[in-house]
Order: structure tokens, then C-alpha cells, then sequence
């Protein structure tokens, strides 16, 4: 009998940080409920707080018992694993294959009645426990690659002969390869030094489309979904970077008066993209819940691009004239999180008729003081999207 648990380092971590997340909770849990920050906003504000807070001091302590308890044990007959609200065991001959992902190795049963057991990477020993699956089942992944392949290579719409579609199939991956790292490196351009700003919007706009093209002229060899070990090549990369790179600019770069025509655009634009991506699809069937969460990802994704490419657009390529008024600095504050963002507050200026903050770059931030004046230059938008930007 072999027993493996969490490695020592993993499990460390989480008796560590487990409990000091678990002290921010339940400060969060009682805040609302303390005389010296009792107020109408925290009253409204506990019925938020309260059940995320239980829930998250459930997966701390969960986490620490789970470090603890957990284990995978592999007997003479049988594989089982033990946590803290599963305990499933597998005889050897119930065992169809594993597979396998970043966070974990599945032991895939025969009957589908059965659960698979789950083994995380975070292990240890988790290379024998491949190298013990490896010996004696089959790479799931890869006896799905294969079949992939052998479906691609007699498929007579991409070619003639075998000959002919493996080097469509060759072709295909070449192009997808390209475009996923066309998407990351311009993303990067994008996302940490945006010059020529319409040129790396232009393109950020543009290479999802050109994806999107290419799995629809290939058909059906390349895909938008990424699967490990796929014999599919796919643009996802090129897709996903780009867009979260635009989501991004649009957010930081602009202050918008209204977001009325922004989310007209933003749906319009993500309708055509998925109509165009779903008609006579090969890959988006709507057999299985699968295709339904693919799809789901996928519009969520599409719904980003949409957004940023229609606010960076419109603000980019704005032409209308441009009308200035005159405010004043009534305070600032600074939103941290994954990204830190920077607010100035102003007095209402021309169709802006209430105080309001407003995003403003760190050199801008640490330039105004309260009561300082400032010039608004507002414009109309490419799109009708009104927008605006301040200077001192």
C-alpha cells in the first residue's frame, strides 16, 4: 500500500494563510454589527457581507482539515482518496484510463454510474502516481488525440487523400500557432507601452476577427475552444488575449458619461461575433451540458472584446469637436485591488449636473489637491458614446 498527502510546502501554506484569511472574515462577519460602524450603509452592506463571510470561513477550515486529512492511497485491488466531504475508492478493474490538467489527475472509471477520483498536483509524489497509471491504464487525453487525428485524416472535405489533409492539418496548427502568439505579444504591447495607441487598438480589434475567419474557413479543423492534447489546433489565445487587453484599455483609458449606446454596441457586436461562430458549427453541436458551458465561456469572453473594442473605438477614432468646461477638485481616493485606480471627485460641469468621480491617471493624482481647478474637454464619440478627459 503506497499513501500519498499534500506536499509539506503546499500544506504549510494553508495552515498559515488559512487562518489569517479566516481572522479577515471574521472581522468582515461582525464589522456591521459594531456600535462605531452601525450606519445605514452598513446596515444595508451586512446582508452581503454576512453569508460571504460564513461561506469563506467554511472553505478556510475546510482547507486545513482537507490538508490534513486528505490523501490518495493506492492497495493491491484498489485506488481511494480521502477529503474532507468526499471518500471514493475504485477497484483496479473498474478503472477505464486517467487523465489529467494543471490542478489535477482523474482516474476515470468504466461505468459512468461510478464517480472518477480526483488527485491533486499539489501531491506529493505525484510523478509516481502517473508513472504507476501510466503502466497499467491508458492516457485518456491522448487515446482521444488519437481518435481526433484519425477523425481529421478521413475527413474527405479537407482534402483527397491522407496526404493531402495532414498537411491541411499541418497548415492549421502553423496558423493557429501564429495567431495565439500574434494575440499574446500584441496584448502585452497593449497592455505595458500602448504606442501608437491606434495602431495597437487597431490591432487588438482586428486579430480576434481574423480568428474568428479562420475557424470559420477551416472547416471545422480549427477550433476557438483550447483542449489539452487536442489534435484540434485552436485560436483561443488569439482571441482571449486581445480582448481582455482592450477590456482593459477601456476601462482605464476613458471616462464615459453614459453607458446607454455602450451596451447597445457592446450587444450588437458580441450577437454578430457568436452568430457568426455557432452557424453550421462542427465544434458547438448542443449534445451536452459541455457544449452549453462552452458556449456560455465562450459569449462571456466575446461579451469582453465587445466591450472594449466598441468604447476604445469609439473614443480613439472620435472626431466630433470637442467643448471645454471649467470644474474644481472637491477631494480624491484610490481604489486598490488587482489594479490600483485613481479618482479625483469633481463639481458638476456642463451636462454633467452632479458631483462625480473620475479617473484620472497617478501623475494626475498626486498633480490636484482639493479645490484645485481643472478644464473638461468633452466630446460626443465616434459611436454617440459621450466622453470626457481633464487636464489641470
Amino acid at each position: 500500500m503506497k499513501e500519498y498527502k499534500l506536499s509539506k510546502g503546499w500544506a504549510w501554506f494553508i495552515y498559515i494563510m488559512a487562518p489569517l484569511l479566516a481572522a479577515v472574515f471574521i472581522y468582515l462577519l461582525v464589522m456591521p454589527f459594531l456600535p462605531d460602524t452601525k450606519s445605514s450603509g452598513t446596515d444595508q452592506l451586512k446582508w452581503f457581507l454576512v453569508p460571504i463571510s460564513l461561506l469563506m470561513i467554511g472553505v478556510c477550515v475546510a482547507g486545513v482539515i482537507d490538508a490534513v486529512k486528505g490523501r490518495f492511497v493506492i492497495t493491491q485491488d484498489s485506488v481511494y482518496a480521502k477529503g474532507v466531504f468526499t471518500n471514493r475508492e475504485l477497484l483496479l478493474h473498474e478503472i477505464e484510463g486517467y487523465r489529467t490538467d494543471d490542478r489535477y489527475i482523474y482516474i476515470v472509471p468504466f461505468d459512468k454510474s461510478l464517480k472518477q477520483i480526483k488527485v491533486s498536483t499539489y501531491f506529493s509524489g505525484t510523478g509516481d502516481i502517473l508513472a504507476w497509471l501510466s503502466e497499467r491504464f491508458p492516457d485518456l487525453d491522448e487515446q482521444k488525440a488519437a481518435a481526433e487525428e484519425a477523425e481529421i485524416l478521413s475527413d474527405e472535405t479537407l482534402g483527397m487523400g491522407v496526404e493531402e489533409r495532414e498537411e491541411q492539418l499541418r497548415k492549421a496548427r502553423l496558423k493557429a500557432k501564429a495567431l495565439n502568439w500574434a494575440g499574446g505579444l500584441v496584448a502585452a504591447w497593449t497592455w505595458f507601452l500602448p504606442q501608437p495607441y491606434e495602431v495597437v487598438i487597431f490591432l487588438c480589434i482586428l486579430l480576434p476577427i481574423i480568428c474568428l475567419l479562420l475557424v470559420k474557413s477551416s472547416k471545422g479543423l480549427i477550433r476557438m475552444e483550447e483542449k489539452k492534447k487536442s489534435a484540434y489546433p485552436s485560436v483561443f489565445s488569439g482571441v482571449l488575449f486581445p480582448s481582455l487587453a482592450l477590456c482593459i484599455r477601456a476601462l482605464m483609458d476613458f471616462n464615459l458619461l453614459q453607458y446607454g449606446n455602450v451596451w447597445k454596441g457592446t450587444l450588437m457586436l458580441a450577437g454578430l461575433f457568436m452568430t457568426v461562430l455557432l452557424v453550421r458549427s462542427k465544434e458547438f453541436t448542443f449534445r451536452s451540458a459541455k457544449d452549453y458551458g462552452l458556449a456560455f465561456g465562450i459569449t462571456i469572453l466575446v461579451l469582453a472584446y465587445s466591450f472594449g473594442a466598441v468604447v476604445t473605438a469609439n473614443c480613439t477614432w472620435d472626431n466630433s469637436t470637442t467643448s471645454v468646461y471649467h470644474a474644481q477638485v472637491t477631494g480624491k481616493h484610490i481604489s486598490s485591488g488587482k489594479t490600483t485606480t485613481y479618482y479625483v471627485s469633481l463639481t458638476p460641469w456642463g451636462p454633467q449636473t452632479k458631483e462625480d468621480d473620475v479617473s484620472v491617471s497617478k501623475a494626475l493624482y498626486n498633480r490636484l489637491q482639493a479645490k484645485d481647478d481643472v478644464s473638461v474637454y468633452f466630446r460626443q464619440g465616434w459611436f454617440g458614446i459621450s466622453w470626457f478627459f481633464i487636464t489641470p
